[in-house]
């Protein structure tokens, strides 16, 4: 017997392994330091892993228990705990894996264990395979191995009975049990759980420990309304219990209960479930902490800002007193309850008290608590009241120095920076300019490469400059040339940009061009593009007004923006009734082009197809034509001409269709008048012809015959048929034969 106690060793570490190739390796490696380090024996207890996973598991242990899975969870664990010699026994999943056991091997290796009966540590439960959402909570999954020792329960299993003194370790073990690759597995497996679950309450109603399982099932797949009618019906069953454990779950059954009512949008509901649960004297102190939070967020969403901020007190209150007591919240965290202290719930609490002390001016507090925040850490979560208050208490209160730390905190938060950029520029639209001012001064002090920073650094230095008259230093120049500068270099579409931005250089004699230089050409034409295609044509013009202030040399940048500005003007439809300006137009277009694209490309590349032509190069070739044929009057041929124009760049199709008809209108209007003017004149020669034929007469009867046959043979070169004319020069005829 001796003998045996003497070989027997310190810790027996059961696995059960699924066939859970992913995760399996990394379980059994972060074991290893333990094996090596305590006197240790490793047993596997295999429900159903393959030759594969088979393989690995016996690079570790010769100790693998075969067992056909029978929807029992204990029974599988009790086939590893009987063949366990340990003084101590731990178990383990084959989806989880020990970040660190250094506390777990001092604890054996001290002899610390032989002071206690079990040892809990944290499992971190993740959310998502990246890692960044999780909760922790304590298990007791080390216990000293005694005879009678064993797993109960089918599901949720757990060791009994057991003795002695808890030992905490921080020894965190990462579990991804709880993640699924979809819905419908993740039904599935709780099904499976709720099944067995409400056979084991069924069998044993009064044990809260299967209650509060199936509260945690059917929280993690939605079913709210069975929760809340769970819990109700939990709360009554413990009505008059007063001991220590049913007082620890009456925590699960209160809180679930008003979680339900809040998630499903029942504030009322909740508000009255709040009231009774927090007159119950029996509640720990945890779960009076997780009371007031649900009440703190229930006067919030009512506006009752005033309860609201005493919750927030007592919460706050409560967690000061036990946040260093590990043990009283290990004790006293039951399911729902042991979120109380978590960090999202604390965050919440924190938002909420900080939104209703800045509701009454008072912005030291949230000086106070906004460092309390792990503005550092990827998994902060704030209430989406914070910062809207935050900005407004900026906005509305005298400045303070710790303003611009908020600010610079906020606005370099990968998740809160857009929200706070969004505001500022709805600020600025919306807002009394003296609130824009403040948070200017703010926002205009914080260290940041966004865009808009750059921009409202600009309209702070012109709020400081226009409050001493307009006077601005030499300092305060460079400055504002610098703050332009880090503006245009972070910009693609710079012309975009706000029209305070233009009227503030031009105010402070910025001299932009340097800017306008720098940039590289692809990105200018990027946002000469972008700006030409989204903008108002008035905008276009107003920007090429700048642009012939800013030039002092000739830069392709300016030319190109030239030529865009031309294609704008037809595109956005100028001239389309007046057929002088378009055509004005057109030919501005045709210079422009050939002029950028003249200095690229060599003479041949104009002529033929024009493949290495950009379009509307290609365009600008092909009116050219069309305008040279018009010269001609050659009507058909040059509408034929500008037809083919049509398809070549199709943005420009509709101001050359409208062309075209304004052409054809024009060619009309040029034959009626000529039509008109024909008929004019022949009404005005049929009129000097009655009178010449009248003086003709006159001449006859005068017997002047010659000179009446001289002033006849005059007319009639105007006056081809007329029969008073072919009279005359019968009479004439007769009298001179």
């Amino acid at each position: 017997m001796e003998a045996a106690e003497k070989n027997r060793p310190v810790l027996s570490i059961s696995l059960l392994a699924s066939n859970r190739k992913a995760t399996i390796r990394k379980c059994l490696e972060s074991l290893k330091p333990i094996m090596e380090q305590v006197d240790s024996e490793l047993i596997i207890v295999d429900t159903g892993c393959d030759e594969e996973t088979h393989a690995i598991l016996l690079e570790y242990t010769k100790q693998i228990i075969k067992f056909k899975w029978c929807k029992d969870f204990s029974k599988a664990r009790n086939a590893g705990l009987e063949k366990a010699k340990g003084e101590w026994f731990l178990y383990i999943d084959d989806d989880e894996w020990f970040m660190d056991v250094k506390e777990i091997v001092e604890f054996f290796q001290s002899g610390e264990y032989k002071e206690y009966g079990v040892a809990c540590y944290i499992q971190r439960n993740f959310f998502d395979y990246g890692e960044a959402r999780y909760s922790d909570s304590w298990v007791s999954r080390m216990i000293r191995l005694d005879l009678d020792t064993r797993f109960v329960s089918s599901i949720h299993e757990y060791l009994y009975p057991i003795r002695g003194a808890c030992k905490i370790l921080h020894a965190p073990v990462k579990h991804f049990g709880y993640i699924f690759e979809s819905e419908e597995e993740k039904y599935k497996h709780s099904e499976r759980n709720i099944s067995l679950l409400l056979e084991m309450i069924q069998k044993e109603k009064n044990e809260l420990r299967w209650w509060v399982q199936l509260a945690q099932e059917y929280r993690g797949i939605g079913e709210y309304r069975k929760l809340e009618e769970l819990c109700k019906e939990g709360i009554r069953l413990i009505e008059k219990r007063k001991d220590d454990f049913s007082n620890k779950e009456r925590g699960t059954f209160y809180s679930g209960c008003i979680f339900a009512e809040l998630v499903t949008y029942r504030l009322e509901e909740a508000e009255n479930s709040y009231k009774e649960a927090i007159k119950d004297k029996r509640n720990t102190f945890m779960c009076q902490a997780r009371l007031y939070g649900f009440g703190a967020e229930i006067y919030f969403r009512k506006k009752e800002y005033e309860i609201c901020e005493k919750c927030c007190n007592k919460y706050l209150h409560i967690y000061e007193k036990l946040k260093d007591n590990e043990k009283e919240v290990m004790e006293q965290g039951a399911f729902f309850v042991s979120e109380c202290f978590e960090e999202t719930t604390r965050n919440s609490v924190y938002c909420w008290y900080i939104c209703c002390r800045l509701k009454k001016g008072d912005t030291e507090t949230l000086n106070q608590y906004f460092d309390l925040f792990d503005w550092k850490g990827n998994t902060l979560i704030l209430h989406s009241s914070l910062i809207p208050e935050v900005m407004d208490a900026m906005a509305g209160n005298n400045y303070q120095e710790y303003f611009v730390r908020i600010a610079e905190t906020m606005i370099n938060r990968e998740g809160p920076n857009q929200e706070v950029l969004k505001i500022l520029m709805q600020k600025e639209k919306e807002a009394p300019e003296e609130d824009y001012k403040r948070l200017a001064k703010i926002f205009g002090q914080v260290n940041h490469k966004h865009y808009y920073i750059w921009y409202i650094k600009i309209r702070n230095m012109d709020f400081l400059v226009r409050e001493k008259n307009n006077k601005i230093t030499e300092k305060e120049t460079q400055i504002l040339q610098e703050y332009y500068k880090e503006l245009f270099g972070c910009v693609i579409d710079i012309f975009k940009l706000d029209e305070s931005v233009w009227n503030i250089a031009e105010r402070y004699q910025v001299d932009l061009e340097p800017m306008f230089l720098n940039i590289k050409f692809d990105q200018w034409r990027k946002g000469i593009d972008s700006f030409c295609e989204n903008t108002s044509l008035e905008k276009i013009e107003e920007r090429c007004r700048l642009l012939e202030k800013a030039a002092k040399e000739k830069n392709i940048r300016y030319e190109y923006f030239a030529l865009k500005s031309a294609e704008a003007r037809l595109v956005y439809g100028m001239g389309r009734e007046d057929y002088i300006l378009l055509r004005s137009l057109f030919n501005k277009f045709i210079e422009r082009n050939l002029e950028f694209y003249g200095s690229f490309f060599k003479t041949n590349a104009f002529e033929g197809e024009m493949e290495l032509l950009p379009l509307s190069c290609r365009l600008a070739v092909r009116l050219k034509s069309a305008f040279v044929l018009e010269s001609t009057e050659n009507f058909k041929d040059t509408i034929n001409c500008f037809k083919d124009c049509i398809g070549i760049f199709p943005s420009l199709d509709s101001p050359i269709k409208a062309y075209v008809k304004l052409y054809g209108e024009k060619k009309k209007q040029e034959e009626k008048r000529r039509v008109e003017e024909v008929k004019k004149a022949n009404e005005e020669i049929r009129k000097l012809a009655v009178q010449i034929k009248g003086k003709v007469r006159f001449l006859m009867e005068e017997n002047r015959v010659a000179e009446a046959a001289d002033i006849l043979k005059q007319l009639r070169t105007y006056v081809l048929e007329d029969v008073d004319l072919d009279n005359l020069e019968h009479e004439i005829k007769l009298k001179l034969s």
